[in-house]
């Protein structure tokens, strides 16, 4: 008996263990999304669609071979009448000739080449230039990705450090309410401050509350962008001040980012779709060809047909004169696009420099005031110990003692924030540089 209930525990531990999802590590984060995002999933079927795309745009350079069969019964014959004497018949009579049998049939191949064509060969250019601007955007959105994952991951972690304080505070302040509430019994304290003491406590169990709920949130939510089934938890074990937060990043080019990227391909697809319109017009010059296998039968299925074989081969020309002004329309259309192109890429160039230089600047002063935020989280720290013995033999009063708790909370929460917000920008400008160097 004792042995079958262990094995029942350890099957239930390896059931609850399977269950669960432990993240160690920032990295280890963003590349289980780099794996199981659904979006990112579903930006490499866009890439296989763009790049079916771009083989269809530039299918019209290539040329096509049509197989035709036809099978054509007669009715009525053409008839046509011939002098007798032809055949040797009296002169001033005619005889009826009857031309061709009742059952033609025929299969034909056919040739066609538009090798001179400027519009298609603009056609494809736009196709190819597609691809290209897919790649980029697909590159773009994979970042903004990687950048919502990294801020919900440390969202995580601030809140569980948030938890851990609360949890010491909560000690802190049931211990005062126990104390005020002797001190009350005993005729030393009164009424008011122990009422103050047990607010406090109340408040407390409400933040912590509060924090809880915050928390299962942000790990919903970064379940979801590691598109984990709801059946899995998932469990931040990495806790604050992360290993390596220091480590110096690459200054980058604001103008070597994905979505700059893709606005400068967009002004160059512009100019080939205006081409594209405006070539449509030019005059268009093609390589026919087609042979033809054909038989006549009085029958369907005769086995004395007239059997016969031609081909031809040949060039058209087609010159366009006027197609309303539909055609001009059109022209004044991808101008317009073209224009508008440029001034898209003028406006997502200062956006992607001042998304980068605000991030630096922050980087910067996050690193500058993370020293100072320590060392005043520690300090607050100290100062709360004191102070809690310190009431205790009546050397301060209760409010002093609540403002000095106040200032630890905000304090750690202030240090916390500053060591968050610095690990963010760092993670934002490094997985910027990443995109950037994909080619």
């Amino acid at each position: 008996m004792k042995n079958c209930l262990i094995i029942i525990l350890l099957l239930f531990g390896f059931v609850s263990a399977q269950n669960i999802v432990e993240l160690y590590s920032l990295q280890q984060a963003l590349g289980l999304a780099a794996k199981q995002n659904l979006v990112l999933k579903g930006l490499e079927w866009q890439r296989k669609i763009s790049h079916t795309e771009v083989s269809q745009s530039q299918s019209g350079l290539w040329p096509t071979i049509n197989l035709n069969a036809n099978s054509d019964y007669n009715l009525n014959l053409p008839v046509q009448l011939i002098p007798a004497s032809v055949f040797g018949g009296p002169v001033g009579t005619f005889r009826e000739i009857r031309f061709g049998r009742n059952w033609n049939n025929s299969v034909a191949g056919d040739f066609t080449w538009a090798f001179l064509q400027a519009d298609k060969y603009a056609q494809s250019r736009s196709g190819t230039l597609v691809g290209t601007q897919t790649v980029w955007d697909r590159q773009e959105q994979r970042r903004k990705i990687m950048i919502e994952v990294a801020s919900n991951y440390l969202q995580i972690l601030i809140l569980q450090e948030t938890q851990n304080l609360n949890l010491m505070l909560d000690s802190v302040a049931s211990l005062l309410a126990e104390n005020t509430h002797a001190l009350y019994l005993r005729s030393v304290g009164n009424k008011v401050d122990w009422q103050r003491a047990q607010n406090l406590k109340i408040q407390q169990h409400q933040q912590s509350i509060q924090i809880e709920t915050q928390k299962k949130i942000a790990l919903r939510k970064l379940a979801a962008s590691l598109n984990l089934p709801d059946s899995i938890s998932l469990k931040v074990v990495e806790m604050l001040p992360l290993k390596n937060q220091q480590s110096p990043f690459e200054r980058m080019d604001p103008h070597q980012l994905p979505a700059v990227k893709s606005a400068r391909v967009g002004i160059e697809l512009s100019k080939w779709k205006y081409r594209q319109t405006a070539w449509s017009a030019w005059p268009k010059l093609s390589l026919n060809s087609r042979y033809t296998f054909a038989e006549q039968t009085d029958y369907l299925f005769s086995k004395s047909a007239n059997r016969f074989s031609y081909g031809t081969i040949g060039m058209s020309l087609s010159i366009p004169i006027l197609k309303g002004r539909s055609q001009q329309l059109l022209k004044h259309k991808a101008k317009y696009q073209w224009e508008l192109a440029r001034i898209q890429y003028l406006q997502q160039e200062k956006q992607a420099t001042l998304e980068i230089q605000e991030w630096q600047d922050l980087w910067n002063e996050k690193s500058q005031s993370l020293q100072f935020a320590e060392e005043r989280d520690k300090q607050a720290e100290n100062n709360l110990i004191l102070s809690t013995d310190s009431y205790f033999v009546g050397l301060i009063s209760l409010d002093q003692l609540f403002n000095i708790y106040s200032e630890y909370a905000q304090a750690h929460n202030n240090y916390l924030q500053v060591l968050t917000d610095k690990i963010l920008y760092q993670s934002c400008l490094e997985l910027s540089l990443q995109s950037s160097l994909l080619n």
